[in-house]
C-alpha cells in the first residue's frame, strides 16, 4: 500500500470508529465487549478523545474493569497511579502547547535555516561498531549537533518532568540525577523509523525517559509521521500487536518509557521539500 493510500485508509478508519462510537455511547445498555473493541481500535487510529469517551463509559458499566479506569485516566489527565498493572498499556504524557509561540518559532527557523547541516539518520548497532545507516529500518535525517537547539527546550523540559510528575509516573523515582541527550531530526517524504527501544543497547542503556517535541511549518504541509507506542514492553505474542497512535502536533511533546517499543509510519511530504516536513527534538533523560 503506497504511502497517499495509507493515509486515506487511516483517515477513514477514524471516521468509522467515530461514528461507531457516538452510536455505542448514546445507547443506554451498549455491549461491553464492543465497547470494548471499538474503545481499543480509537487508540489504534489515533481518535484519542474518542477512546478516553469510550473507555470511561467501559468504567461506569463494569466498575471492576482496571484496564479501562486505566486508559482513560491515561489519555485524559495523564494521572497514572504506582499501583498500575505493568500489563497496562504503555504509559505516556503528551502535553499540548509546551513552548511559548516565540520560541517555537525561533528553534523552526533555526531548523530550517541548517538544513544543509543534516545528515541520513542511523541506527545503533554495537555488534558493528556503533551508528550505520539502514534504510530498511531508518529513513530520515539528522542534524549533526543539536546542542544549540537545547537550552531554552530542555530548561522547560526539567520543570515539565517535575510539575507534570512525570518521573514518577513513567517510573522513575524523583530524586534521581539526571542529564540529557538530543537529537535534531527531519522527516521528509517517505521517511520513517521502524519498531525499535531507545535503550536496546550497554551503550544507550543510561536512556530512562525518551521525548519527542514535534514543531513544524504552519499551514501544515505533510501527513503520517504518527508515533506509535506498543503495549507490550517485550512483545512475544503473535498475535497483532495493539498500540496508541499520537498524533505529531504542532507545539507538542511527548514522555514515554525508553524500554517501550515504538515507531514512526511513514510522512508524507507533497512538495518533497525537506523545509515542510516532520521536525523534531527528540531527547532521552539519562539516569547512571
Amino acid at each position: 500500500m503506497d504511502n497517499h493510500r495509507e493515509n486515506q485508509e487511516l483517515t477513514k478508519a477514524r471516521g468509522i470508529v467515530s461514528m461507531i462510537a457516538q452510536q455505542l455511547l448514546r445507547s443506554e445498555a451498549p455491549p461491553i465487549e464492543a465497547l470494548k473493541r471499538i474503545a481499543d481500535q480509537s487508540r489504534q487510529a489515533g481518535a484519542l478523545d474518542v477512546a478516553a469517551s469510550l473507555y470511561r463509559r467501559i468504567s461506569t458499566v463494569a466498575p471492576l474493569d482496571a484496564r479501562a479506569k486505566f486508559l482513560e485516566r491515561l489519555l485524559t489527565t495523564g494521572s497514572i497511579i504506582a499501583a498500575d498493572e505493568a500489563e497496562n498499556p504503555i504509559r505516556f504524557r503528551h502535553l499540548r502547547n509546551f513552548l511559548p509561540k516565540t520560541i517555537h518559532s525561533q528553534i523552526l527557523d533555526k531548523a530550517i535555516a541548517a538544513l544543509p547541516d543534516f545528515g541520513q539518520a542511523k541506527v545503533f548497532r554495537p555488534e558493528e561498531g556503533g551508528g550505520i545507516q539502514d534504510d530498511v529500518v531508518r529513513q530520515g535525517q539528522v542534524h549533526k549537533d543539536a546542542s544549540k537547539f537545547g537550552k531554552l527546550f530542555l530548561e522547560r523540559v526539567g520543570n515539565a518532568l517535575m510539575r507534570e510528575n512525570i518521573l514518577s509516573a513513567l517510573g522513575v523515582t524523583q530524586n534521581a540525577e539526571w542529564k540529557y541527550e538530543l537529537q535534531l531530526t527531519n522527516y521528509g517524504d517517505g521517511d520513517f523509523y521502524g519498531p525499535h527501544r531507545d535503550n536496546s543497547s550497554a551503550e544507550n542503556a543510561k536512556r530512562k525517559i525518551s521525548f519527542v517535541y514535534y514543531f513544524r511549518r504552519t499551514p501544515n504541509s505533510f501527513m503520517g509521521g504518527d508515533l506509535l507506542l506498543y503495549d507490550r514492553v517485550n512483545p512475544d505474542s503473535k498475535t497483532q500487536p495493539s498500540f496508541t497512535r499520537v498524533s505529531p502536533e504542532d507545539i507538542s511533546i511527548v514522555f514515554f518509557p525508553s524500554n517501550c517499543v515504538h515507531e514512526v509510519t511513514k510522512t508524507i511530504v507533497p512538495s518533497t521539500h525537506p523545509r515542510d516536513g516532520r521536525f523534531t527534538l527528540n531527547a532521552w533523560v539519562l539516569i547512571s
